[in-house]
């Protein structure tokens, strides 16, 4: 059960779980992050022992900040759906529903191909994201 009811549902909203509660726990893992990203953190790679290939080595803070800003914005069950047009309005322009759909693709993505947070997070999509958050969930700031 969620702490928020669902969206009335709407053409693009019906698949978005509510966004929870800015929690302290969520908060500070959102600004954990957001510090984090600030002070030009890159992913590094842990080598694997079978292949000697890199595997991502995130920092502690960084999937915990990730599905705490998912949270936050809600969740998007079908974002496969959203994702596209979503990201072709913007990020800058994005509703908290839009922000629960990138989020969302960041983290889901991980789940298929190892480093793709790495990539969200190297080319300064993540911390736009969470800019924009912050923007519209005041408490993050």
């Amino acid at each position: 059960m969620t702490e928020h009811p669902l969206p009335s549902p709407g053409e693009d909203e019906i698949t978005l779980t509510g966004p929870q509660a800015p929690t302290p726990q969520r908060v500070a893992a959102v600004r954990a992050l957001r510090t984090l990203l600030a002070e030009g953190y890159a992913t590094a790679e842990a080598p694997v022992a079978v292949t000697g290939a890199g595997w991502p080595d995130y920092d502690a803070r960084v999937l915990p900040g990730l599905a705490a800003a998912q949270e936050l914005a809600g969740v998007d069950v079908d974002y496969l759906r959203h994702v596209d047009r979503v990201s072709d309005a913007g990020i800058a322009a994005a509703s908290l529903a839009d922000l629960g759909t990138l989020f969302t693709y960041v983290l889901r993505g991980e789940r298929f191909s190892e480093g793709h947070i790495g990539a969200a997070l190297a080319n300064g999509k993540v911390g736009r994201m969470l800019d924009r958050l912050a923007e519209l969930v005041p408490q993050v700031r």
